[in-house]
């Protein structure tokens, strides 16, 4: 389910959702059409939905599920962020540690893996749980939820900067547009 809240924390709502099967990661894809992307570990597939002030819940069927084609590991993808300019989305895996690139080119969809995660974070994390892409930048802040930790890296998976966060189990990620605030969940 998808729990909505107001800026100021205030609960507005439940959106049931039907036939999907262990929801991880949403992301917004499209505002001028109401339209968010979840991603599920399961399956390792996103699905394009459509979520107005008046949905009271989503059918996966009546979204446009776009099948990864990554494989699952031990768990399955955890985190989804879109930029919308370069018109891709970008993916972590939790376990083993991945970070990928998903594109749909004419109805065909490219997966790559950017960067070996599991070198570049060895000794830093055992995770990855979300991230978020920063367009003014063009870097990716990933969330580890076992490192309590959250990472800024380029697209090649150069980490320019780390931060312990406080909390249990932090397992989701947005950033201000501003880029000056993180909001962490």
């Amino acid at each position: 389910a998808i729990q909505v809240y107001d800026r100021e924390g205030v609960y507005l709502r439940h959106v049931g959702l039907t036939g999907f099967d262990d929801t991880e990661g949403l992301c917004q894809y499209d505002p001028d059409r109401d339209e968010f992307a979840i991603v599920e570990e399961a399956v390792n597939e996103i699905t394009i939905v459509t979520i107005t002030s008046a949905t009271t819940n989503i059918v996966k069927a009546a979204g446009r599920t776009i099948a990864t084609g990554i494989p699952v590991g031990a768990d399955g993808l955890e985190g989804v962020t879109y930029d919308r300019a370069g018109d891709v989305f970008y993916v972590v895996q939790e376990v083993p540690m991945g970070v990928f690139r998903v594109t749909t080119n004419g109805g065909s969809v490219v997966s790559e893996e950017l960067f070996d995660a599991g070198n570049v974070f060895d000794g830093i994390c055992t995770d990855l749980s979300d991230l978020f892409y920063v367009p003014h930048s063009g870097h990716l802040f990933i969330l580890s939820d076992e490192g309590n930790l959250l990472m800024e890296c380029t697209l090649d998976g150069t980490i320019l900067a780390a931060l312990s966060v406080a909390g249990t189990q932090p397992e989701g990620i947005a950033v201000a547009d501003s880029g000056t605030e993180f909001y962490i969940c």
